[in-house]
Protein backbone atom coordinates (compact mmCIF):
# COMPACT_ATOMS: atom_id res chain seq x y z
CA UNK A 1 0.00 0.00 0.00
CA UNK A 2 1.21 3.36 -0.99
CA UNK A 3 0.73 5.98 1.58
CA UNK A 4 0.86 9.46 0.46
CA UNK A 5 2.48 12.18 2.48
CA UNK A 6 1.77 15.62 2.78
CA UNK A 7 4.43 18.69 3.60
CA UNK A 8 2.31 19.82 6.15
CA UNK A 9 1.67 16.66 8.28
CA UNK A 10 4.45 17.27 11.47
CA UNK A 11 5.13 13.77 11.93
CA UNK A 12 6.55 13.16 8.40
CA UNK A 13 8.51 16.57 7.46
CA UNK A 14 12.65 16.89 8.60
CA UNK A 15 11.83 19.99 10.82
CA UNK A 16 8.54 19.38 12.14
CA UNK A 17 7.08 20.38 15.60
CA UNK A 18 9.06 17.92 17.51
CA UNK A 19 12.46 19.50 15.53
CA UNK A 20 15.52 17.44 14.65
CA UNK A 21 15.34 14.92 17.54
CA UNK A 22 12.67 13.34 15.76
CA UNK A 23 14.86 13.04 13.09
CA UNK A 24 16.94 9.50 12.23
CA UNK A 25 20.20 9.30 13.67
CA UNK A 26 21.96 9.58 10.13
CA UNK A 27 20.66 13.20 9.85
CA UNK A 28 21.67 14.37 12.78
CA UNK A 29 25.15 12.89 12.45
CA UNK A 30 25.27 14.35 9.21
CA UNK A 31 24.11 17.82 10.59
CA UNK A 32 26.70 17.68 13.09
CA UNK A 33 29.14 16.86 10.63
CA UNK A 34 28.59 20.00 8.66
CA UNK A 35 28.23 22.44 11.32
CA UNK A 36 32.24 20.99 12.55
CA UNK A 37 33.32 21.25 8.65
CA UNK A 38 31.68 24.96 8.78
CA UNK A 39 33.63 25.68 12.05
CA UNK A 40 37.03 24.46 10.76
CA UNK A 41 36.74 26.48 7.03
CA UNK A 42 35.95 30.03 9.50
CA UNK A 43 39.29 28.75 11.38
CA UNK A 44 41.11 28.46 7.95
CA UNK A 45 39.31 31.66 6.89
CA UNK A 46 41.66 33.52 9.84
CA UNK A 47 44.88 30.90 9.47
CA UNK A 48 48.43 31.78 10.63
CA UNK A 49 51.19 32.46 7.80
CA UNK A 50 54.34 31.03 8.93
CA UNK A 51 56.62 33.97 7.66
CA UNK A 52 60.12 32.50 7.90
CA UNK A 53 58.81 28.99 5.54
CA UNK A 54 57.04 31.50 3.31
CA UNK A 55 60.49 33.30 2.95
CA UNK A 56 58.22 36.77 3.55
CA UNK A 57 60.97 37.37 6.71
CA UNK A 58 63.36 35.91 8.26
CA UNK A 59 64.41 36.10 12.18
CA UNK A 60 68.09 37.46 12.94
CA UNK A 61 68.96 36.25 16.75
CA UNK A 62 71.51 38.83 18.27
CA UNK A 63 74.23 36.97 20.85
CA UNK A 64 74.16 37.62 24.78
CA UNK A 65 76.89 36.85 27.06
CA UNK A 66 74.26 35.29 29.78
CA UNK A 67 71.48 33.91 27.82
CA UNK A 68 69.79 32.05 24.55
CA UNK A 69 66.97 32.58 22.23
CA UNK A 70 65.61 29.81 20.24
CA UNK A 71 62.76 27.69 18.54
CA UNK A 72 61.56 31.21 17.69
CA UNK A 73 58.36 31.48 15.35
CA UNK A 74 56.83 34.21 13.74
CA UNK A 75 53.74 34.11 12.25
CA UNK A 76 51.44 36.51 10.45
CA UNK A 77 47.45 36.54 11.34
CA UNK A 78 45.45 38.84 9.94
CA UNK A 79 46.87 42.20 10.62
CA UNK A 80 48.75 40.63 13.92
CA UNK A 81 52.42 39.26 14.36
CA UNK A 82 52.42 36.86 16.38
CA UNK A 83 55.91 35.90 18.41
CA UNK A 84 56.97 32.69 20.27
CA UNK A 85 60.24 31.67 21.50
CA UNK A 86 62.42 30.05 24.13
CA UNK A 87 64.86 31.32 26.66
CA UNK A 88 67.86 29.91 28.05
CA UNK A 89 70.57 30.84 30.80
CA UNK A 90 73.69 30.04 28.92
CA UNK A 91 76.01 30.71 32.04
CA UNK A 92 75.99 33.59 34.87
CA UNK A 93 73.25 34.71 36.97
CA UNK A 94 70.71 38.10 36.38
CA UNK A 95 70.04 39.51 39.74
CA UNK A 96 66.45 41.39 38.22
CA UNK A 97 64.72 39.22 35.13
CA UNK A 98 65.74 40.89 31.69
CA UNK A 99 63.47 40.49 28.63
CA UNK A 100 63.51 40.51 24.87
CA UNK A 101 64.35 43.37 22.40
CA UNK A 102 62.26 43.06 19.00
CA UNK A 103 63.31 45.62 15.85
CA UNK A 104 61.58 44.96 12.65
CA UNK A 105 63.28 46.28 10.03
CA UNK A 106 62.15 46.74 6.31
CA UNK A 107 64.19 45.12 3.08
CA UNK A 108 65.65 48.50 2.76
CA UNK A 109 67.15 49.37 6.22
CA UNK A 110 64.40 51.46 8.04
CA UNK A 111 62.86 50.38 11.15
CA UNK A 112 59.39 49.53 10.94
CA UNK A 113 58.54 48.60 14.85
CA UNK A 114 60.10 48.03 18.22
CA UNK A 115 59.01 47.21 21.32
CA UNK A 116 60.49 44.95 24.13
CA UNK A 117 58.60 42.22 25.76
CA UNK A 118 59.28 40.16 28.98
CA UNK A 119 59.46 36.79 29.06
CA UNK A 120 58.01 34.28 31.91
CA UNK A 121 59.92 31.59 33.69
CA UNK A 122 58.34 28.93 34.64
CA UNK A 123 61.02 26.75 36.15
CA UNK A 124 62.40 23.72 35.10
CA UNK A 125 60.79 20.13 35.41
CA UNK A 126 62.30 16.32 35.15
CA UNK A 127 59.50 15.51 32.53
CA UNK A 128 59.25 17.88 29.38
CA UNK A 129 60.11 21.80 28.78
CA UNK A 130 58.73 23.83 31.02
CA UNK A 131 61.29 26.79 31.48
CA UNK A 132 61.46 30.52 30.37
CA UNK A 133 59.31 31.62 27.35
CA UNK A 134 58.33 35.04 25.50
CA UNK A 135 55.07 35.28 23.46
CA UNK A 136 54.14 38.56 21.87
CA UNK A 137 50.94 39.25 19.45
CA UNK A 138 52.03 42.93 17.97
CA UNK A 139 49.00 44.82 15.97
CA UNK A 140 51.51 45.10 12.73
CA UNK A 141 51.74 43.82 9.25
CA UNK A 142 55.47 42.61 8.28
CA UNK A 143 56.57 43.49 5.32
CA UNK A 144 57.67 41.02 2.90
CA UNK A 145 61.56 40.52 3.09
CA UNK A 146 61.84 41.95 6.48
CA UNK A 147 64.13 41.37 9.15
CA UNK A 148 62.86 40.65 12.43
CA UNK A 149 65.71 40.69 15.10
CA UNK A 150 65.26 39.67 18.75
CA UNK A 151 67.79 39.99 21.38
CA UNK A 152 67.72 39.70 25.14
CA UNK A 153 68.45 42.46 26.81
CA UNK A 154 69.55 41.62 30.73
CA UNK A 155 70.99 45.21 32.08
CA UNK A 156 71.51 43.07 35.53
CA UNK A 157 72.68 39.62 33.75
CA UNK A 158 75.67 39.02 35.04
CA UNK A 159 78.53 36.45 32.70
CA UNK A 160 80.79 35.72 36.25
CA UNK A 161 79.54 34.67 39.30
CA UNK A 162 80.39 38.25 41.18
CA UNK A 163 80.24 41.30 39.97
CA UNK A 164 81.46 45.04 41.16
CA UNK A 165 79.07 47.65 42.77
CA UNK A 166 79.29 51.19 43.56
CA UNK A 167 77.86 50.41 46.97
CA UNK A 168 79.33 47.55 48.34
CA UNK A 169 78.16 47.34 51.90
CA UNK A 170 81.06 44.96 53.10
CA UNK A 171 83.75 47.75 52.42
CA UNK A 172 84.63 49.19 55.63
CA UNK A 173 83.93 53.06 55.85
CA UNK A 174 85.54 55.36 56.84
CA UNK A 175 84.98 57.46 60.25
CA UNK A 176 84.60 61.45 59.18
CA UNK A 177 86.34 63.61 62.14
Amino acid sequence: MLRTVHHNDPERTSLGMRGIANEPRGARVGLIGMLIFLAWMMGACTASVDLVKTRRARIELLPSDTHELYQVSAFQEGGELVLYGKVKLVCGFCILPGYVDIAIVSKDGKLVHSASMPYVDRGRRRGGWFGAHFRARIPISVPVGARIRLAFHGEHCHRGMTFTTRNNWAVPRRESK
